[in-house]
């Protein structure tokens, strides 16, 4: 539907261009035929490029964040699942990470909504600069992120989840950041993107207990904290 109304528009501005145009070379006597077919293709051309760079921007801000400018949820599960494709059809491990930030309530209570905002969007700027390129990292609302990392097993993924800490700590050494982290990982803790992200987020439960800590889902030996049974709607 997007396309077809940006089409649409774009070809009434261009009709509505041309017909002024042909008339104002009317008035001033000059070949109405060439004229007309000059600025036809003229204006066409740039509805055209405008409606185009319209509709690109549209799309651009539909799946990002509009406070991080990270990827929002309509970006990240449509890509999750073509990442489990892919990883199905080529055999290698996906892992998921969902991590939030300690006692950033806290920080909100004492310096207000602002400075928070203001802190989260420094900590997406880092943990952005620090992920593969092939990494997809996205906010998933409140100090919530999450971050899928292809062809990675899970140790591995404890590797990358210690770094962003390293550099969170180093990069914002008057505003101590510290993350929670639960890690899942295909094939082995579950097939589907429901079942990943839910266990992951038992784990993440588990290391919020203990704060700036990661926990991998195995090492909960399936028996997850009470209050991460209901989950999170996922």
């Amino acid at each position: 539907m997007p396309t077809r109304m940006n089409g649409f528009w774009g070809m009434l501005i261009g009709l509505a261009g041309v017909l002024a145009l042909y008339v104002a070379a009317t008035l001033l006597d000059i070949n109405r035929v060439e004229t007309l077919y000059i600025l036809f293709v003229i204006v066409n051309g740039a509805g055209g490029f405008i409606f185009g760079t319209l509709y690109k921007r549209l799309r651009e801000l539909s799946v990002l964040d509009s406070l991080t400018h990270l990827y929002n949820r309509n970006y990240f599960f449509p890509e999750f699942e073509r990442q489990l494709a892919l990883a199905r059809r080529h055999n290698y491990p996906v892992s998921i990470v969902i991590f939030d930030l300690d006692r950033f309530k806290e920080h909100n209570d004492a310096f207000g909504h602002l400075q928070g905002d203001a802190l989260l969007r420094e900590v997406a700027g880092i943990l952005k600069a620090n992920v593969r390129q092939t990494d997809t990292l996205a906010r998933f609302g409140g100090d919530e992120f999450v971050l899928l990392l292809p062809h990675t097993a899970d140790s591995e993924a404890v590797r990358l989840v210690e770094r962003l800490k390293r550099r969170l700590a180093e990069q914002l050494p008057e505003r101590p950041v510290s993350l929670s982290a639960g890690i899942a990982s295909f094939p082995r803790n579950g097939s589907t993107s429901r079942d990943l992200l839910h266990r992951a987020d038992l784990a993440l439960y588990r290391a919020k207990e203990k704060r700036d800590t990661i926990c991998l889902y195995d090492e909960l030996g399936h028996q997850a904290p009470t209050a991460a049974l209901q989950g999170n709607g996922w």
